[in-house]
């Protein structure tokens, strides 16, 4: 029995084959254990009786009588002859004793009975409460975890609150931050004790659970951030204190906004209809109501893509972030890759008047911001953006530079060394003048090294050129530019095939280079007169040129 509660104990009369009924009883009883103090009017007649007494003996012992009046056949049905209300007051046993009894039938002969008493335990302690309440966002659905020691526990029971807009029930999705006067349902203050408004938290359908785990589930949309509570219970019915922290989660992915094949219906993954909506609305501050309102989800109020979206009405960098970490996404884990907290960045000048952000070295680098308050003209997707297998997105917002490149897809980052992006502009931008924000696959900040040499205009393209002077004797110089640093060979060679002479193999930044070749071969002796052929490799290029030796 319940700590407190009222404990009706009925004392029945079994009459089995008894004949005649039964006319008048007096039944002693003797009530121990936690209850508070009986009264005579604790006990009250059920079936019903011409007189009904009770006499208090103390020291817990009570006789109950009870009898008909007249000429009657008396009872001869099974019957409950009178209960007792018993307060709990503590915990323990409490024990109910029958003394004594006297049965009589219509003619005053005893009738005799089998007699028993009863006991219950009473529970005035409620289980522990519970600990690391945990949800986690799928679609339509809310993964809710929580811990104990399952020590004197019946059943866990499981309470939904929803952020609202106003009015109870109605979900302030997508707007949250932004909707004026938008609600956070009031954590309860005890098992059963909700004092904010009514239908605030409501009991979820299935909520009793005796695992710590439970899946709520909406067979349609229904979107918004939703709030967990959990008690524990025991078999009495003694609910645990209020947890120490509750968690809330999304019932959907962040980023999944549009279907597949023109259907507007979310269809649980963020994939390329979705990224086309955030491109729709990516730049531009979106008003209240405004159904591009969806694409507001970043940032989240942990920096991860299963978070609280942060809303600020405002489509940018944060958003594409959590698109970005989202797309293709199957799982709620919050499973990182390793990365480094570092990535080294070239801000490159090119010869034909083009700038250049190039990826050098970064393991885990997810997404960029690039800013300059200076106006351009076109920005361009550079070698290692073009050449990335995953999916990526890259957009400047406004006249000035205000570039937002990411590769998509759960713990992507990008792979290689290259340039991400290539700004064409009026008037040269230096590295001084750039702001940049570079964020992990995690979403966490990374620290930006920048390499500034933006002063020295860089080859945009590969080339091998002619060698000069051509024909020669007995040196010419052979010039080659470099895009970015590389591995380089290069060497003469006969028009047989056979290599005569190794002019180059080192590495060479990027820029224009010269190399002299004086007409030796390797072994320092002069080579003959005739057609050779001059080959460079330098990393992904390769280019084949011919010259003549004169004497």
């Amino acid at each position: 029995a319940q700590c407190g509660v009222t404990k009706t104990v009925t004392f029945d009369y079994d009459c089995g084959d008894a004949t005649p009924g039964l006319y008048g009883y007096e039944v002693v009883l003797q009530i121990t254990g936690p209850v508070n103090t009986v009264v005579e009017g604790d006990f009250t007649m059920i079936t019903g009786m011409d007189y009904f007494q009770v006499v208090a003996n103390g020291g817990g012992q009570y006789t109950v009588n009870g009898s008909l009046f007249g000429a009657v056949p008396g009872i001869l049905t099974d019957v409950d002859l009178f209960s007792v209300d018993l307060v709990t007051s503590g915990d323990g046993t409490v024990n109910i004793d029958i003394l004594s009894y006297r049965f009589r039938d219509p003619v005053n002969t005893f009738i005799f009975a089998y007699m028993n008493g009863m006991s219950f335990v009473v529970d005035c302690t409620a289980p522990a409460a519970v600990t690391d309440i945990t949800a986690a966002p799928r679609h339509n659905k809310v993964d809710v975890t929580w811990t104990h020691d399952l020590a004197d526990v019946d059943h866990f029971e499981v309470y939904r609150g929803l952020w609202y807009d106003t009015t109870v029930g109605v979900s302030a999705y997508p707007e949250y931050n932004d909707q004026p006067g938008s609600l956070i349902p009031t954590r309860p203050t005890d098992y059963g004790v909700f004092p904010g408004p009514v239908g605030e938290w409501v009991q979820v359908d299935g909520g009793l659970v005796t695992t710590a785990a439970f899946t709520d589930t909406w067979a349609v949309s229904l979107r918004g951030v939703y709030y967990y509570e959990v008690f524990a219970v025991d078999a009495v019915g003694n609910g645990s204190a209020v947890a120490l922290a509750n968690d809330r989660a999304t019932n959907y992915w962040l980023g999944d906004v549009y279907g597949p094949d023109l259907d507007p219906v979310p269809n649980g993954v963020v994939d390329v209809p979705d990224i086309n909506v955030l491109a729709t609305y990516f730049g531009t501050t979106i008003a209240l109501g405004d159904p591009g309102n969806d694409t507001d989800v970043g940032p989240t109020d942990d920096w991860s893509r299963v978070g609280i979206p942060l809303t600020d009405s405002k489509i940018d960098f944060e958003d594409l972030m959590v698109f970005s970490m989202n797309f293709g996404v199957v799982s709620a884990a919050k499973d990182w890759a390793p990365i480094s907290k570092v990535v080294d960045l070239v801000w490159v000048s090119y010869e034909d008047g083009t700038m250049a952000l190039r990826l050098v070295n970064g393991t885990g680098l997810k997404g960029l911001n690039v800013k300059a308050a200076q106006p351009v003209n076109l920005v361009t997707a550079g070698r290692l953006l073009d050449g990335q297998s995953e999916l990526t997105f890259l957009k400047n917002v406004g006249s000035n530079l205000d570039a937002n490149v990411a590769v998509m897809g759960v713990n992507n980052g990008f792979s290689g060394s290259g340039d991400l992006m290539v700004i064409a502009a009026n008037s040269p931008i230096r590295a001084e003048d750039l702001t940049i924000t570079a964020r992990g696959t995690d979403n966490s900040e990374m620290t930006v090294n920048l390499d500034k040499t933006s002063d020295t205009v860089i080859p945009r393209v590969f080339a091998l050129n002619a060698n000069c002077p051509n024909p020669f004797n007995p040196m010419t110089k052979i010039s080659f530019s470099l895009p970015e640093a590389q591995a380089v060979k290069l060497a003469v060679y006969g028009i047989d095939g056979r290599k005569v002479a190794t002019l180059l193999n080192e590495t060479r930044g990027p820029g224009l280079h010269e190399v002299i070749w004086t007409g030796q071969d390797d072994s320092g002796r002069q080579a003959a007169s005739g057609m050779y052929f001059y080959r460079i490799d330098a990393g992904p290029y390769s280019q084949v040129r011919k010259m003549t030796l004169m004497k």
